[in-house]
């Protein structure tokens, strides 16, 4: 089962309205889910690394880490 670690920072003004939540118990296909779901809220995702997938959207970011038993996928290039 993979999870995803979830972290948005959205600041207005001198408030940081971000948050950082995991989405647990997903398979394959819930994780390649969640990120279309961003990819059609945000676009394509700005960066992609071994560690993260980063989307921008105006001054917020968002961010995946992915992790399989609880150890980082390393191969997150291939959700995408």
């Amino acid at each position: 089962m993979y999870t995803i670690h979830y972290t948005s920072d959205i600041i207005r003004g001198k408030n940081n309205l971000g948050d950082s939540i995991s989405f647990e118990n997903l398979s394959e296909d819930g994780v390649k889910n969640r990120i279309s779901e961003f990819n059609n809220n945000f676009g394509k995702p700005s960066s992609v690394t071994k560690s993260h997938i980063m989307w921008l959207n105006d001054r917020d970011t968002y961010c995946f880490f992915i992790y399989k038993d609880y150890l980082p996928v390393s191969d997150i290039e291939s959700f995408v």
